[in-house]
């Protein structure tokens, strides 16, 4: 771990590279759930993390495939705390 990233304590799902120069050590990502949410953790609060897309971008199946995500997302958290 660089000395910019201090030192942090993970949890057991943490995908982040803390080693990066420009990671920062407060921010925790994990499992991605299809292409638009990943869940994350900040300052010792997890929860979804939603990709940058607007509603414009994602047809009616695209939505609801995005929704059954948030739901699979949404368990997942309420199993980890």
């Amino acid at each position: 771990m660089n000395e910019s990233s201090r030192t942090t304590t993970c949890p057991t799902w943490c995908t982040s590279d803390h080693d990066a120069a420009n990671d920062w050590p407060q921010w925790h990502y994990g499992p991605s759930f299809g292409h638009h949410l990943q869940v994350g953790e900040f300052n010792g609060v997890a929860g979804g993390l939603l990709d940058d897309c607007d509603a414009d971008d994602l047809s009616p199946a695209e939505l609801r495939q995005l929704a059954a995500d948030a739901l699979v997302a949404a368990e997942w958290l309420e199993a980890e705390q």
